[in-house]
């Protein structure tokens, strides 16, 4: 599946955003945990200039995710929304 996501990422994500005049960066999870370690450490500059979090995987991902926001002690968790791409 990982193949077929980074095939739906190049050829349709990506074009979408840049078409909207959306900033994105995207990230792979190198291991178990990988994802909540990353949203967790997003700095106040990431966090301002991006605009969501769109989740590209299952249910790990998307638990990941949501963990490491609930781990940030700032008003992030609350504001940065975040988009299921399946």
């Amino acid at each position: 599946q990982n193949g077929r996501n980074v095939r739906l990422l190049n050829d349709l994500v990506i074009p979408m955003l840049e078409e909207a005049g959306l900033p994105h960066k995207a990230i792979s999870s190198e291991h178990a945990g990988h994802f909540s370690e990353i949203v967790s450490a997003l700095d106040d500059a990431a966090a301002n200039y991006y605009q969501g979090i769109l989740i590209m995987g299952g249910d790990g991902s998307i638990q990941e995710c949501i963990d490491g926001m609930m781990k940030r002690s700032d008003e992030l968790a609350a504001s940065l929304p975040i988009a299921v791409f399946p």
